[in-house]
């Protein structure tokens, strides 16, 4: 029982995190999410969300270069990802 409270506590101090978008190189951006209880496809949604608020301000949708999602260190349904990504024109 201990140990189950130990964990909650855990996920309740790290919750859901993602980095501000980050430039690397050619116009591409780079954006970090780590989210408890929602695995690695919830972390990689929620960069993507991220991905998508941060172009639409330019007037851009998203096109996603690279990304990559895992199981982070606590286990337990927390899941990490990470993506590349550029803003471009919306084609119509």
């Amino acid at each position: 029982m201990r140990q189950l409270l130990l964990m909650a506590f855990a996920l309740a101090l790290t919750g859901c995190t993602t980095t501000a978008p980050v430039q690397t190189a050619d116009g591409n951006w780079m954006i970090s999410a780590r989210v408890p209880l929602s695995g690695q496809s919830g972390a990689l949604n929620q960069a993507l969300g991220e991905a998508n608020t941060f172009c639409a301000s330019q007037g851009k949708v998203v096109r996603l270069v690279s990304n990559t999602s895992q199981e982070c260190a606590l286990h337990g349904g927390c899941g990490e990802a990470q993506i590349s990504f550029a803003c471009a024109k919306a084609s119509n």
